[in-house]
């Protein structure tokens, strides 16, 4: 291969630094939604070990080679290179590496890692584009011509559409997992927001809807969670519900909702308050009262003294 094909394109460093970032993405994938059928969200938690156990053994070591290998030996490349239209062949040859060599070359990837990477950098410098891992195994990585044009674009729609879906499924996962895990606090927290609106209830009667925003406040002040805001909320809605003056609170709320936020931060800050909670708090009053402001003169709004 070395003289008789002059012609041959060697893959550079940065496109196989894009078709390593490719596969990475495909791997994390695949990978972290078993490790969080295996483990649940406590894997990513910190731990002295490092391994969780023979699940974790086989999610990290064993299966990434069983793909690569698998990839390797059967297209000659792994998606991110079949993507950047590149594929690994014999040094020599130019024909299809062996196994040994695909075994060497993987192996090779540590020898490469471990002295700060400086294996794989040396394909930026390398004439023949070889890091360690490919010196070890006897192998190059070049450019396959013949599938630069057409089908790198089907290539490209098809992982396009695979990673994407795999990004969402793993976003999905990810957060379904979270919700288990933290489902005891989030009824914990429901169960303190139906409490703070029927406080807020039993608060606002006799009281004028400006001592409800400021009850609220001082709430917002002293709870603590991600809820927070939102139990604060619901207890100045269900203050304003039952105070007598809430139309006169409500007067003040435009009805226009390009308006609404320049009241809510001005409210604020004649509140002396800046912070994103006041305008959390204020945001289910104005739901509120712009549901008063769109009922007929002749409806009665239940819960407010018209």
């Amino acid at each position: 291969m070395r003289s008789s094909t002059r012609d041959t394109r060697y893959a550079g460093f940065w496109l196989r630094m894009w078709a390593f970032l490719l596969d990475s993405i495909c791997l994390t994938a695949l990978l972290v939604p078993a490790a969080l059928a295996i483990y649940g969200v406590a894997y990513f938690s910190p731990t002295p070990a490092w391994f969780r156990g023979p699940a974790d053994i086989f999610l990290q070591i064993v299966l990434p080679f069983v793909l690569v290998f698998w990839f390797w030996k059967r297209w000659l490349a792994t998606p991110g290179k079949m993507l950047l239209a590149s594929k690994i062949v014999d040094a020599e040859s130019g024909s299809d590496p062996s196994s040994r060599q695909l075994i060497v070359r993987y192996l090779g990837y540590f020898a490469s890692l471990m002295p700060l990477g400086l294996g794989f950098l040396w394909i930026a410098a390398d004439p023949r584009k070889q890091g360690w891992h490919d010196k070890m195994a006897g192998t190059v990585v070049v450019v396959d011509c013949s599938a630069e044009g057409s089908q790198r674009l089907w290539r490209l729609l098809v992982l396009a559409t695979v990673i994407s879906l795999s990004a969402l499924a793993l976003g999905g996962l990810v957060g379904a997992a979270w919700l288990w895990n933290q489902r005891a606090s989030l009824a914990s927290s429901w169960e303190a927001a139906q409490r703070a609106q029927d406080e807020g209830v039993l608060w606002g009667s006799g009281n004028s809807g400006e001592a409800c925003v400021e009850q609220a406040l001082q709430r917002l002040d002293r709870c603590q969670g991600w809820l927070c805001g939102y139990r604060s909320s619901l207890f100045l809605g269900g203050c304003l519900f039952s105070c007598e003056s809430s139309t006169t609170f409500c007067d003040q709320v435009p009805t226009s909702w390009s308006s609404l936020l320049s009241w809510q931060q001005e409210h604020c800050r004649r509140l002396g308050r800046s912070d994103l909670g006041c305008l959390q708090v204020m945001s289910i009053p104005v739901a509120h009262c712009r549901q008063l402001a769109q009922q007929p003169p002749e409806v009665t709004s239940p819960g407010f003294v018209q």
